[in-house]
């Protein structure tokens, strides 16, 4: 736990990530943690265990190792979440006493984001453990929604019952009804909590495949400037600018999310497909891609007619006995594009247009249909998608994958669609200060 800004009447603090301070051990000094932090003080705390009882010392130190205060709290494993909140408020005491705050001007946010209950929190661990595969989403959302119930105060499973809502629904069927449930979901988790990084993140992943990316920059950089400590952010910023096509900004973003958190997801694949727009780079990127974790970026390269043996051979051997029937549809699809006959594959790109509803990858199987040579079909879905808030500008002005088509009238329209698109985010991204946030020049 670190604090900073001392330089003003009304002093705060931020919580740092947790991987920042897990690179602190007995032999770092605190100049060393304090530099790379950004941070001017630091809680360092040991924990003791006899039996059910626990002891919770900390100590409040400066850059120098100069030991400011100390603390100690004791409790029982039986009401872990009052010995949580007894610690919060002696910290909080503890800076005070350093800030000299005899006129109460100090103020610090506690983020008490816990649950009320142990089953409470209990079934938001399992149900999050779920939802890390497609396949468990509906034992996921059945577990979140026991979380919610138990304890309705609680934002973070809130939160994670909306992911769950939104990718049941995306994946699974009835997507009207569970885009309504998760909106409702997130709702409640940024009631309880507004500042709450998860809640903003999976929202915008719903935005955006509403057409709302460019509203999820502006809520995404008007959190982040004021909490910016927390990796979240910028995982959601990586996602919501790459579907207006400001790359340049969401692949900063993803670089925050990493300095910030060295093993956060983000997704970031998708955002570095746009700069493949030549043959040559498209091969090279689709040889490297081989691995399950990247499959993510490889099957829009075939979509763009990449059809080396290597990379048709490992999007083809990717397992996908336990997908959902949406995106398998898709795969197998991508798959056809490659190596059946253009009929088959048309049949099959057909079925996962009608089956699939994000506008990414929409635009792709559309993408794929123009590699098959069924170009006013493929530009029928990609102008549709476009308009449905996928401005994959870079890719329709440079990608070699359009070069048949670019001189045509509907093609132009379909770039002015997506330039407007992109000139409206940019806009949004530079009055929010997304520039001076993510260190761009």
């Amino acid at each position: 736990i670190v604090s900073r800004d001392w330089s003003s009447d009304v002093c705060s603090s931020d919580l740092r990530s947790p991987s920042i301070a897990a690179r602190w051990d007995d032999a770092t000094h605190p100049r060393t943690l304090a530099a790379d932090a950004d941070v001017d003080l630091i809680i360092a705390g040991r924990l003791l265990r006899s039996g059910s009882q626990l002891r919770i010392s900390a100590q409040l130190i400066d850059a120098m190792g100069t030991v400011r205060g100390s603390t100690t709290v004791d409790g029982s494993m039986n009401d872990i979440f009052a010995l949580e909140d007894a610690f919060s408020t002696a910290t909080v005491a503890l800076i005070r006493r350093h800030a000299g705050d005899d006129d109460g001007t100090f103020t610090m946010t506690v983020r008490r984001d816990v649950p009320a209950s142990p089953r409470a929190f209990e079934l938001f661990l399992r149900g999050s453990e779920e939802a890390r595969r497609l396949e468990r989403m509906k034992e996921a959302r059945d577990l979140l929604l026991e979380a919610v119930e138990d304890d309705p105060s609680f934002a973070p499973a809130w939160a994670a019952l909306g992911r769950a809502h939104r990718v049941y629904g995306k994946f699974y069927g009835q997507r009207q009804l569970n885009v309504a449930r998760a909106e409702d979901a997130f709702h409640h988790a940024l009631e309880l909590s507004p500042d709450l990084p998860a809640a903003h993140s999976y929202l915008t992943h719903l935005e955006a495949e509403l057409g709302r990316a460019d509203q999820a920059i502006a809520r995404l950089l008007r959190h982040a400037a004021s909490h910016r400590r927390d990796a979240g952010w910028f995982v959601g910023l990586v996602h919501a600018l790459r579907y207006c096509g400001v790359i340049d900004a969401s692949i900063a973003a993803h670089e925050e999310a990493r300095r910030l958190d060295p093993n956060v997801p983000t997704g970031v694949e998708y955002a570095r497909i746009h700069e493949v727009v030549t043959p040559d780079a498209a091969i090279r990127q689709a040889e490297a891609w081989r691995s399950g974790d990247e499959i993510g970026g490889l099957w829009p390269l075939i979509a763009f007619g990449v059809r080396t043996e290597r990379a048709v051979a490992s999007i083809a051997a990717f397992d996908r006995s336990t997908l959902p029937p949406v995106y398998r549809t898709g795969l197998d699809a991508i798959v056809a594009s490659a190596c059946e006959p253009t009929a088959i594959a048309l049949e099959q790109l057909e079925t996962a247009v009608t089956v699939h509803d994000d506008p990414e990858g929409l635009f792709f199987y559309g993408t794929a249909m123009i590699s098959v040579g069924a170009t006013e079909r493929g530009l029928d879905v990609i102008e549709q998608n476009v308009l449905g808030g996928y401005a994959a500008v870079n890719l329709l002005e440079h990608c070699f994958a359009f070069d048949a088509v670019r001189g045509t009238p509907r093609f132009a329209r379909i770039l002015t669609g997506a330039r407007r698109r992109n000139d409206r985010a940019r806009s949004i991204f530079k009055q929010g200060g997304g520039a001076t946030l993510l260190g761009m020049h």
